[in-house]
């Protein structure tokens, strides 16, 4: 599937149907690519707000790989690039404390989706998403993104968040 247009949300789910997010899309990214071939690919996506996807079959992916090798050399690259973030991002996930994944995630928020003209992070999210992208619970994160408030870091604004000084959150996970 390749987004056109839309912010969309990729999780597995877990014990007792727990979600767990494991990324996010938009603009031009690519999801089920993981899955290419026969194998059964154990995750869901679930947009987040309207979105545009268009869907290419195998056998036509095929073909495109067969007739143009740049564009598979391209994707090849993609997946390589994918599969480095995922690495990087478990092994950070296992050493992290709680205030470093509450500002990892916010950092990989901002990657993915950007922030609007108030400098608020270009999607709408609920807490229980943010934790389970942190992968933590949503009471540890609402307390940390409480004290990065009370740091100057952001500003909660329902269900935005404001960047006020991405620079210091950036060096909280700066030794990851």
């Amino acid at each position: 599937f390749f987004i056109q247009k839309g912010k969309v949300k990729i999780y597995s789910t877990g014990l007792n149907g727990r979600e767990q997010i494991v990324r996010f899309a938009a603009d031009g990214h690519i999801l089920g690519h993981k899955g290419y071939g026969k194998d059964i690919y154990p995750i869901s996506a679930a947009a987040m707000e309207d979105a545009l996807i268009c869907f290419i079959d195998n056998d036509t992916l095929n073909e495109i790989f067969l007739a143009n090798p740049k564009f598979s050399i391209g994707l090849m690259m993609y997946y390589s690039s994918e599969l480095r973030k995922l690495e990087n991002r478990i092994k950070n996930i296992a050493q992290m404390n709680i205030r470093e994944k509450t500002a990892e995630t916010l950092s990989l928020i901002l990657e993915s989706f950007g922030v609007n003209k108030n400098n608020e992070l270009n999607v709408s999210f609920s807490r229980e998403d943010f934790a389970s992208f942190a992968c933590s619970t949503r009471q540890q994160v609402v307390k940390q993104l409480s004290e990065f408030e009370k740091d100057g870091f952001i500003e909660k604004r329902g269900k935005k968040i404001a960047l006020l000084n991405i620079e210091r959150l950036q060096k909280i996970i700066s030794k990851f």
